[in-house]
């Protein structure tokens, strides 16, 4: 089902896009972090968040681990924004994306995050 229609102007005419997700097409994120949880008591936990812009209220950024790439230290996570249903208010505003996993037994050294064609990868810290 597709919820957006957009229309661009070119140099041979208009070309009707349909998106399927127009929050993922333009996904404005920042102030990624990602760290694994040493402290005592355990057991070992690890989070990766960041800061997403969505377009209302009813939207939530959704991290989801991806295919796996050619490096087991690297983890990817594919950022994508769900709508929930009905009429939200539309004020354009920052939301937390979140990826946990408790009892953590990996050994992840960086994270890369994508969004459509974009992606940024960070390095993961230790906290103890």
């Amino acid at each position: 089902m597709f919820r957006m229609v957009r229309l661009v102007g070119g140099a041979l005419g208009l070309v009707l896009l349909l998106v399927s997700n127009p929050a993922a097409a333009e996904l404005k994120a920042s102030d990624w972090a990602a760290w694994v949880n040493l402290m005592p008591p355990g057991p070992k936990s690890f989070f990766v968040v960041g800061s997403v812009t969505v377009s209302n209220l009813g939207q939530v950024p959704v991290l989801k681990p991806g295919n796996p790439g050619i490096n087991p230290k690297i983890l990817i996570l594919d950022l994508t924004v769900e709508q929930k249903p009905g009429q939200w208010p539309m004020p354009v505003i920052p939301r937390e994306a979140r990826y946990e996993i408790k009892d953590y037994k990996g050994n992840y050294s960086q994270v890369t995050i994508r969004s459509g064609s974009s992606s940024i990868t960070i390095d993961v810290q230790e906290v103890h």
